[in-house]
């Protein structure tokens, strides 16, 4: 098997890089900006007698690479193993020495089996994992598949600093490699992960808590005192303001739409009147959700301003990368309310800071994000009586979802709860005599 060498940097490194950072010779070309240093090369790999991790006592990777092939044409590390080696016999071949298979390789075949049939979000996850896997494997001195053991598979899983459902999808990725490796025959062992159990809350359905009336409120008033931004590249220059995050906000209530939805929003496609264009359903129909004509106008007016593509950002179509600027944007108006609240609650009497305590002690409920607009779109129509099967249908969810996650809100359910019990014990109360017993 062939070796593999790396630099191992320590605490004496004369360019400061971190302790136990590894890097491979390609790593360090000069077009890089890669700067020399004296650090040891290590050599990994398994030979003739057993596999081993350990220094090459060279410092520059000519002298490494030298002594690396001579243990590479001897097949082995110790000196006594030299000696005690019979004469060379005619190579018997082994019947699975074609699916002897890297790490690396295995990864970017495991990688090439998902890249047409998973979105390019949920790919990225794959990638983010295969790259902490090879480095977890390169931490150990792996460099083939089959070094790999079932004592393997449990301390890959405790390195991870994922929450439980980050967690437990993680899991998921890490069964699917094991699965693929074991049919191409690459492992003869599933790593331990048959054994591994998915974190505590790993499966439990995620909260879907929408903005109150309150905070979106205070989210308003955010967006007006924000001060004009100016941005700038090699391209361009130009400024927003609070004013062009309100319209962003206003349209994911508004619609429902995801941020990467209102992102890419496209005033000449999805515009029609007072109706915006949701989605196509399965049958091959469109869906439309109505709009009044405040948020038309101003969206309007931002076709006027910037074009069909309202909330453009740059020169980029990079979905990510539009999507991340105005993640950005509303973080910013996020981190502006907590403030503006802190700052209101100052000038509060003693009463009233009493009352708002009560309510909550913190401005949000819960930690802002973008995805709490589309919450906010159910809750606001189901707040006004919109049937739980109307809604799903809207976002494009299922009635039991919506009748799941949101069922607080659900006004026909909860009115026909309440019909339940008015029914049961509306009436007055009959005395019924209670009888003595006799002893």
């Amino acid at each position: 098997m062939p070796l593999n060498l790396y630099r191992e940097h320590t605490g004496t490194c004369s360019q400061k890089r971190r302790v136990r950072l590894h890097n491979r010779k390609a790593e360090e070309a000069p077009r890089f900006g890669w700067k020399r240093c004296d650090c040891p090369i290590y050599v990994s790999g398994t030979l003739r007698d057993g596999f081993r991790r350990k220094k090459t006592g060279c410092t520059t990777w000519p002298e490494a690479e030298s002594r690396v092939q001579a243990w590479e044409a001897a097949g082995a590390w110790a000196a006594s193993s030299l000696r005690a080696t019979p004469k060379a016999e005619p190579a018997q071949r082994n019947p699975n020495s074609a699916l002897l298979k890297t790490i690396e390789d295995a990864l970017s075949d495991f990688i090439e089996l998902h890249e047409d049939t998973i979105k390019k979000a949920t790919l990225r996850k794959y990638k983010t994992f295969t790259k902490q896997f090879q480095a977890f494997c390169h931490g150990r001195g792996y460099v083939m598949t089959a070094q790999l053991t079932e004592e393997d598979g449990r301390p890959f899983y405790r390195s991870w600093k994922d929450g439980p459902k980050a967690a437990g999808k993680k899991l998921g990725h890490f069964r699917q490699l094991v699965r693929f490796w074991l049919k191409k025959k690459w492992i003869t062992n599933d790593l331990g992960v048959s054994d591994i159990k998915s974190p505590l809350g790993a499966n439990e359905a995620a909260d879907r808590l929408p903005f109150t009336d309150d905070e979106l409120a205070l989210l308003f008033r955010a967006c007006d005192q924000l001060e004009p931004i100016v941005w700038q590249n090699s391209f361009s220059k130009n400024s927003w303001d609070g004013q062009d995050t309100k319209d962003f906000v206003l349209l994911s209530i508004y619609t429902g739409l995801r941020i990467s939805d209102v992102a890419t929003f496209d005033v000449a496609k999805r515009l029609f009147g007072n109706n915006i264009f949701v989605r196509a359903k399965k049958n091959n129909m469109e869906l439309f959700t109505w709009v009044p004509d405040l948020i038309r106008d101003r969206l309007k007016d931002r076709e006027q301003r910037f074009g069909t593509k309202i909330f453009k950002t740059g020169y980029s179509e990079r979905l990510e990368t539009v999507t991340d600027n105005w993640r950005r944007k509303l973080d910013r108006i996020f981190t502006l309310a907590i403030t503006l609240s802190k700052q209101e609650q100052l000038n509060l009497t003693e009463t009233e800071k009493f009352s708002l305590a009560k309510k909550r002690d913190k401005p949000f409920e819960q930690k802002p994000t973008p995805h709490r607009f589309r919450y906010t779109f159910v809750r606001i129509l189901l707040q006004n009586g919109v049937s739980a099967r109307d809604v799903a249908e809207l976002v494009g969810d299922t009635e039991e979802v919506i009748t799941k996650h949101y069922a607080k809100w659900v006004v026909e359910r909860q009115d026909r709860l309440t019909k339940i019990l008015m029914d049961a014990f509306g009436g007055k109360p009959k005395l019924v005599p209670i009888k003595k017993s006799i002893a």
